[in-house]
């Protein structure tokens, strides 16, 4: 009799990892890790220090390292039942993993007759939930929506307007919208569609830039040129064309020219992502957009610049005064990303397989505005039963809420920031909304928590009105 031996297990990785910790939190508390608990996870197993883990979710260090961080250790402690710190929880869950694999071998094994022949077992659950395979089920809505994930609402007219503008010669795209509203999702997918037309693209994130990059012009250029030509797997002879004397802007235009768009014969688009970062550096800035511009506009005088594609991406206006004929916010086909509605929130309900009335969208969208990442936030954890819609809504605006960590890091920021703090404040009590400040109401509207009705500043949403009133009214009555 041949007995086949049982599978070797499976590589423990991140993704294992993430899937084990999420089981057992929500075995010893019936939840799951948020958006947060899951970008500090990630990042600690990346080795990243907290700082680094900060920047990417856009929170503070110190509310990082200080509360959600060592929340999250006690957490995982109190499901493994040992301590668990960034430097081993690794290893705790690894341990946790092999004991349940071990288990699940051992009992598989009693339960087949030895008089039949042994296959391969079948991967299981590592534990099972209320029955429930979690590896089937979509993870926690985080970031941008992966490529190939199927909980995706697709922006057709926009997506198609933003591919016919990319056809042309020499084009620009400016793509605007608050924070979390989706704009990288709906740019990665216009990418992959136009690279199954032979195009080429580079994606550069300037969050990814360090401050003292950003705050000089000469080696911002420079990593821009360094990127594209890492990404685009070209050679790189950066220093035979930087000269000092010529100076770093007509440096970049020809090395642009002559080592990248001459030497490919695909047209390629050049992705500016949270091109806003460039605005906290105005003499920077000054320099560097007016640089975009006059790439743009060399495709009306130079052949090969027809080849270059450019897509800027940014969350409020530019609000450094610029010259209007080297602007590249005033040319080119500008995209203001709209909040979901109605039709768009039941599509993604349907995508989760989640019956919602009209009425029952019609209070989501209410409360929150029709704003992406707080409608997905909302469809994923009906989706899973875990509360109702009244018991969310009822919540939702509070310290107990799905939207804690989300609510708290904006409370963070505006205590950071008493002119912001102000200025919404000012919105939300006043009967006649004030006049703002342009820095202050774009850095507002870059947070998603305003936006403009009738020419005037509002709350973007209930969700934000309730909460922040709440709090001022904690703080006022506990002063």
């Amino acid at each position: 009799m041949a007995i086949a031996h049982p599978e070797p297990m499976t590589a423990f990785n991140l993704e294992t990892a993430l899937s084990v910790a999420n089981q057992v939190v929500f075995r010893a508390n019936n939840r799951h890790l948020t958006d947060i608990e899951t970008a500090i996870f990630k990042g600690a197993w990346n080795r990243e220090d907290y700082d680094q883990i900060a920047a990417k979710a856009q929170y503070s260090t110190r509310y990082i390292s200080q509360d959600v961080a060592p929340k999250l250790w006690k957490l995982l402690s109190d499901a493994l039942g040992e301590r668990v710190r960034k430097s081993n929880f690794k290893e705790a869950l690894k341990r946790c993993w092999e004991r349940e694999e071990t288990a699940r071998g051992d009992a598989m094994a009693i339960a087949t007759p030895l008089s039949q022949t042994v296959r391969a077992p079948v991967k299981q659950p590592l534990v099972a939930i209320s029955d429930c395979d979690l590896a089937s089920l979509p993870s926690y809505p985080s970031g941008a929506v992966a490529i190939d994930s199927k909980f995706y609402v697709e922006r057709t007219p926009i997506e198609a307007k933003i591919k016919e503008e990319l056809g042309q010669p020499g084009a620009l795209v400016r793509i605007k919208a608050p924070q979390e509203m989706g704009k990288t999702s709906l740019v990665l997918r216009v990418l992959a569609s136009l690279s199954r037309q032979g195009y080429l693209s580079v994606y550069l994130n300037f969050e990814q830039a360090d401050s003292s990059i950003l705050s000089n012009l000469d080696r911002l250029l420079r990593w821009l040129c360094v990127n594209i030509t890492r990404q685009l797997q070209l050679d790189s002879s950066l220093d035979t064309y930087w000269n000092e004397e010529m100076g770093s802007k007509l440096s970049s235009t020809l090395y642009l020219q002559e080592q990248i768009l001459e030497r490919i014969e695909s047209p390629t688009i050049l992705v500016l992502d949270r091109v806003s970062q460039i605005f906290e550096y105005p003499e920077v800035a000054k320099d560097f957009l007016p640089l975009i511009r006059s790439w743009y506009e060399e495709s009306k005088r130079i052949q090969i610049w027809k080849t270059l594609k450019i897509v800027m991406i940014h969350s409020t206006e530019v609000y450094i005064p610029l010259n209007y004929h080297q602007s590249p916010f005033n040319v080119g086909l500008p995209i203001q990303l709209p909040c979901f509605n109605l039709d768009e929130l039941q599509q993604l309900a349907q995508l989760y397989e989640l019956d919602l009335s009209l009425a029952e969208s019609s209070s989501l969208i209410e409360m929150l505005g029709g704003q992406p990442a707080l409608v997905h936030a909302a469809i994923y954890h009906l989706s899973r039963g875990e509360l109702s819609l009244p018991e969310l809504l009822k919540t939702a605006a509070t310290n107990h809420g799905i939207y804690h960590y989300h609510l708290q890091r904006h409370w963070v920021a505006l205590n950071e920031q008493p002119e912001l703090t102000h200025a919404l404040r000012s919105i939300l009590m006043a009967t006649d909304p004030p006049h703002l400040e342009p820095q202050i109401f774009h850095r507002l509207s870059s947070m998603g928590l305003i936006a403009v009705d009738a020419g005037k500043p509002v709350c973007s949403c209930n969700l934000y009105k309730i909460y922040f009133e709440s709090q001022w009214l904690n703080r006022e009555g506990s002063a």
